[in-house]
């Protein structure tokens, strides 16, 4: 949506509609630290989408080692950088915005 909206303004910037769509999406890409702070040990792929959005593509990352599965999902931070969440078997385990965040139950 960001740049569809963004081609759609370079060509009519007076667009209320795209210039209104193109702040949803921005706001929507960028997840602050108080959201992060929200995630629990244990949240579902689904709890957390519902929580932090759906993550980009290519913004994922999975590995198979032995009977489990690692997943991290990679969001945008308000800063610029790179906040993430880890998954263990579909389950979250642990999170990173400034640092560490341990995850309680």
């Amino acid at each position: 949506a960001i740049p569809f909206n963004e081609n759609l303004l370079s060509r009519d910037p007076d667009n209320a509609d795209a210039r209104d769509e193109l702040e949803r999406a921005r706001a929507r890409a960028i997840v602050p630290r108080e959201r992060f702070d929200e995630l629990r040990k244990g949240m579902s792929h689904d709890e957390v989408a519902a929580l932090l959005g759906s993550t980009r593509s290519g913004w994922t990352h999975s590995l198979k080692k032995g009977a489990s599965t690692y997943e991290t999902w990679y969001y945008r931070k308000v800063d610029g950088g790179t906040a993430s969440v880890g998954f263990v078997d579909g389950r979250a385990w642990v999170a990173e915005y400034d640092g560490v965040i341990r995850l309680e139950p």
